[in-house]
């Protein structure tokens, strides 16, 4: 068998030049505004944790802060004057929001309390 990358291969990973190790809740200069913009929330949303997790929703002080980042859109096709984020990139938005966690929810899920 060999073992060269096949044409196809060798075509994909020219054309989709994706770097799948990245740190969780970190951005590179090369990475999306919004990226860096979910990242930036991470204070404003942590200052809120008690709100948000007495109404069990997001503030709408969030809300717009989050859809001024470009969170709400960022699937959104160019051509429609939207960023059209790669999924990749839309799951690590997620995950940055995501990331954001209370200390005494973090130690009330490690010890099984609800």
């Amino acid at each position: 068998m060999d073992a060269r990358p096949s044409t196809l291969q060798a075509t994909i990973e020219r054309a989709l030049p994706i770097n799948l190790m990245r740190a969780a809740g970190r951005a590179t200069a090369d990475d999306s505004p919004v990226l860096h913009a979910a990242i930036g929330l991470a204070q404003q949303i942590q200052a809120a944790s008690e709100e948000i997790e007495r109404g069990r929703r997001l503030p709408p002080s969030i809300a717009a802060a989050m859809k001024d980042a470009g969170v709400f859109g960022m699937a959104m096709p160019r051509v429609w004057g939207g960023p059209e984020l790669d999924p990749l990139t839309q799951f690590r938005v997620i995950e940055a929001l995501a990331l954001v966690r209370d200390d005494r929810l973090r130690r009330r899920l490690r010890h099984g309390l609800s």
